[in-house]
């Protein structure tokens, strides 16, 4: 194979993850730029850091990248992957970085623009693609508007990560609302701290998280959607500040494939889309419509379950940037897998009904994994690094569990 250099940031699950999915397709090692080995990435034979203090604040960040992209002498680009949502809001705010790497996310204008939901779902509505009733709520709206609205609805910010880092009393990254008096005081609440974006009051989608999906991808550069992997979630981390982050993932039920696959068809061709996408869908319980969420142009925290479901996207984007090898049709993963974001037996504690079922058939078939129990990254001080990485987690969903009640 031709030689490259995939280039990660942070040194997180993410960027392992990232670099479990190249080495699996390519068994070429990733290096990663951050600060400082997290445990995720320590001790790993497929991943080599690079760490600087001042590999921090944008500018910093940018500054080490473009450096660091220039002195690589190879016969292509690095391809440079963000190993946090952070790390991608500053590739798209750069667009520079492209002229020292390949960059698999839709830079640019358009993709910019389509960081903001409320332009996505311009997009949504003109292409006739299903999600949720959305209103715009800033600090000055008179709530007074949305008295008569049917609740219960959601209430989230617009952009996560303008929420990420706040501290306050009552503070949920997502709001299920039963009446518009809660509404008054949860916006009045999130307003008296130092927020100051903008919210969005969406009509909540009826079922449990059994009901959500997760499609992940790569569109090539010529606009052809390469691999594809669908899950459907088990459970996700009932903590406040992780609701919508999976825990559990099985390969969806082939029914959906067609239908979810034509909606992601139809949005790329839209809006002239390139580079890894992850979309998140739910089925209404009540019409049994798919609704999107949102788009993330780039791959997902759970991505690694497009790598066990055998739609390695990492695939098809070392064919286009590397092998430059042409379009030759959409490979779909369906091997089936359970795919987990801490220990198998604390996932199944939290499991009953249909999503205890799926669960139990996958383990009984050794097709339970998770992202870092590589059997080609396994040295001991690796094994002993991820068995201390799953207790910690272990603890944490258990703890969380135990304190938040599940919908």
């Amino acid at each position: 194979m031709k030689e490259f250099l995939p280039v990660s940031t942070g040194n997180d699950l993410l960027t392992y993850s990232t670099a479990r999915g190249i080495h699996e397709a390519t068994d070429v090692t990733t290096v990663s730029l951050g600060i400082q080995d997290l445990r995720a990435v320590r001790h790993s034979a497929i991943v080599r850091t690079v760490n600087d203090d001042a590999f921090r604040g944008e500018a910093n960040v940018v500054e080490h990248l473009m450096d660091f992209g220039r002195k690589q002498n190879g016969p292509t680009k690095p391809i440079l992957f963000a190993g946090a949502e952070s790390y991608a809001d500053i590739f798209y705010r750069h667009p520079e970085l492209e002229e020292v790497y390949h960059v698999p996310y839709n830079i640019g204008p358009n993709g910019a623009a389509l960081q903001s939901k409320e332009n996505f779902y311009k997009v949504c509505e003109e292409q006739g693609i299903r999600y949720p009733q959305t209103f715009i709520i800033d600090r000055e709206t008179d709530l007074q508007e949305y008295a008569d609205v049917r609740f219960p609805m959601v209430l989230k910010p617009e952009h996560t990560m303008d929420f990420r880092d706040l501290e306050f009393e009552g503070k949920w990254k997502v709001y299920k609302l039963e009446t518009f008096a809660e509404l008054e005081e949860t916006v009045a609440r999130i307003y008296q701290s130092s927020f100051d974006g903008r919210l969005m009051l969406q009509k909540f989608v009826a079922g449990p998280i059994f009901n959500e999906y997760s499609f992940s991808g790569y569109v090539d550069r010529d606009g052809n959607l390469r691999d594809v992997a669908i899950g459907r979630a088990l459970t996700d981390d009932p903590h406040p500040d992780m609701r919508g982050n999976h825990l559990a993932i099985v390969l969806a039920e082939e029914a959906v494939f067609e239908p979810l696959i034509a909606i992601v068809q139809k949005y790329i061709r839209a809006v002239n889309y390139h580079g890894l996408i992850n979309f998140d869908f739910k089925r209404d319980a009540n019409d049994g419509e798919f609704y999107v969420f949102e788009v993330n142009q780039r791959q997902g925290a759970s991505s690694y379950y497009a790598m066990m479901a055998g739609g390695n996207f990492y695939r098809g984007l070392v064919e286009d940037y590397v092998l430059e090898k042409p379009f030759s049709g959409m490979r779909v993963g369906r091997e089936p897998f359970v795919w987990v974001d801490c220990s198998p037996k604390v996932v199944r504690e939290h499991l009953s009904g249909p999503a205890a079922a799926l669960f139990d058939d996958m383990a009984s078939r050794g097709r339970v994994d998770h992202t870092l129990t590589y059997p080609a990254d396994h040295g001991f001080q690796r094994r002993m690094n991820n068995a201390r990485y799953l207790d910690v987690k272990d603890r944490q969903v258990e703890e969380n569990f135990a304190q938040y009640p599940v919908d």
